[in-house]
């Protein structure tokens, strides 16, 4: 089980991941597909579920762990390369927890 990914994308165009919000509040993202013959694909570790928490991009870092989907979606596109993505696996701190 991966505890998470810190990821660097250095393509321009699509990274070709699709994200969902999370939980209820609908408060930050998480992936919900990795598309085939993508650059995200190369990214191994990049599986479904794992929670995207910063986006890094130019010097600066933003936790993204709270913000609405829309902000997380809208600050992705908005990023140029290279573009660094840090994710977790909730599921391991879940375990981790028990």
């Amino acid at each position: 089980m991966t505890p998470g990914a810190l990821v660097l994308f250095t393509q321009k165009g699509s990274l070709g991941l699709r994200f969902g919000g999370v939980g209820e509040a609908s408060a930050g993202v998480a992936i919900a597909e990795v598309s085939a013959g993508t650059q995200a694909e190369s990214h191994r570790q990049l599986v479904k579920g794992l929670h995207l928490t910063s986006i890094e991009w130019g010097n600066v870092k933003t936790d993204v762990s709270s913000m609405p989907y829309r902000s997380v979606i809208n600050t992705i596109k908005a990023a140029g390369r290279p573009l660094t993505l840090t994710f977790f696996n909730p599921n391991v701190i879940a375990a981790a927890a028990t």
